[in-house]
């Protein structure tokens, strides 16, 4: 079971864990270490960059197909990005419904934006 303080957060069960040796220890995540090393993470990030590109401000369909991801791990994506503060979900005015589709849903924060600027200035660096 997680700790009271982890609890009282509410923090996603799968982002606690042991570290190895240390028996009842929380394990911090870094974000932008995850984002360099999960392409599919990285990937989704950048189709929402993109579409912003004209005007950030403008709700996105959602992504439903991902190459190489599955839709299992695409879900999973979506919610890790807006628990990092990456992705912004539209719960309150949407549009009229359509069979298949999650119309104007998502959008880039600003903070996402800049994640993705730091991962691409660090692609960019020389070893």
């Amino acid at each position: 079971m997680a700790p009271a303080y982890a609890r009282s957060r509410r923090l996603p069960i799968y982002l606690l864990g042991s570290t190895p040796g240390k028996a009842g220890t929380l394990a911090m995540i870094d974000e932008m270490a995850r984002l360099r090393a999960t392409q599919g993470l990285c990937e989704l990030l950048r189709h929402y960059a993109t579409l912003a590109a004209p005007d950030r401000q403008v709700w996105q369909d959602r992504l439903a197909d991902l190459t190489g991801v599955s839709p299992r791990e695409l879900v999973q994506f979506h919610g890790e990005l807006m628990a990092y503060g990456w992705l912004e979900q539209n719960t309150g005015l949407t549009p009229v419904l359509r069979p298949g589709a999650a119309a104007n849903c998502y959008r880039i924060t600003t903070a996402g934006i800049r994640a993705l600027k730091q991962v691409r200035a660090r692609e960019v660096q020389p070893a």
